[in-house]
């Protein structure tokens, strides 16, 4: 027997409600489940994921916004880190500025050296090129490279080209629970192929009228890609780089405004242990884990387990 989580935590697993989690309980569903001397269920955290694991959709999510330097790649990071601790979850690096294949450390620069570039140009499968990433127990990552920005014009107009990436996620997406896609700050043919196979995005969004603003496009972009991604049910805003100041928290303000409930409501404050991470090649949640950008991106971790799609 593996490690036993509470009934909430395995109804969070599984994406269920608690009530269904006593059901399969007392419906002998459930063989691990076991009741503490209070009388709380606890029950194996992989019988769960086995269990649960058919009848549910993995989580495609996006992490898009044409502004840099909004926090995409750290947000990305971040969650892939902490989710992995519990649950199957695959990162897709499609910028080629690669910062966040670098940001473990990884290297692909070197000729002969497998990237999302030759998933792109159909010459290899995400499993043939996808790496472990320990710890946590349960990540992998499809590195990227400098030379993937060549790949939209190698591309051209190929038929089927603002699909390669949707067809080779369909490949794995019975692998994971989650996969989290990283893209580069604009709307081209590499950001259109990552939202082409979402359910979800995130739109990182910093202090500052300029961030507010730029996610008009953003929005264009995304009805039109809703024309071609049924699939694509949740779109939701992230306030990044916040701090206590008159012009983040007038941000705050106007996104609360605009968004609403697309809002999400934790908000990832600035601090220099990020930087700090970076330079050492490693996630905030192993090197600073207290700093307050991590204890945010474990905020928002709970909460994006909460949602659902």
């Amino acid at each position: 027997m593996g490690a036993l989580v509470a009934l909430t935590d395995a109804a969070v697993l599984a994406r269920v409600s608690p009530q269904t989690i006593r059901n399969y309980i007392r419906d002998g569903r459930l063989k691990s489940a076991t009741r503490t001397p209070t009388g709380r269920y606890m029950v194996d955290r992989e019988e769960v994921l086995a269990v649960f694991r058919p009848v549910r959709q993995p989580r495609i999510i996006v992490v898009a916004n044409q502004k840099g330097g909004v926090g995409k790649t750290t947000t990305v990071q971040e969650l892939g880190v902490l989710l992995g601790r519990d649950v199957r979850t695959l990162l897709i690096d499609v910028d080629p500025q690669a910062n966040l294949t670098k940001l473990f450390g990884i290297d692909r620069e070197e000729p002969g050296a497998l990237s999302i570039a030759d998933v792109m140009l159909r010459r290899k499968a995400l499993r043939e090129v996808w790496v472990k990433i320990e710890p946590p127990a349960n990540l992998w990552l499809v590195p990227s490279c400098l030379a993937l920005g060549l790949v939209p014009m190698h591309l051209g107009q190929q038929f089927g080209a603002d699909f390669i990436l949707r067809d080779a996620v369909q490949k794995v997406r019975d692998d994971f629970e989650f996969i989290l896609i990283d893209t580069p700050p604009s709307l081209d043919r590499l950001t259109l192929n990552a939202l082409g196979c979402a359910n979800e995005v995130i739109i990182p969004i910093d202090k500052g009228p300029l961030g507010i603003r730029g996610t008009e496009n953003m929005e264009t972009i995304l009805e039109q890609v809703r024309d071609y991604n049924k699939d694509l049910r949740a779109v939701r805003v992230l306030h990044t780089k916040s701090d206590n100041t008159v012009a983040s928290n007038t941000t705050r303000d106007l996104l609360e405004r605009r968004f609403g409930p697309n809002l999400l409501r934790t908000a990832i404050r600035s601090g220099t242990k990020v930087a700090e991470a970076a330079y050492q090649a490693e996630p905030l949640q192993h090197v600073f884990p207290e700093s307050h950008p991590a204890r945010d991106y474990q905020e928002l971790a709970r909460e994006v387990l909460s949602l659902g799609a």
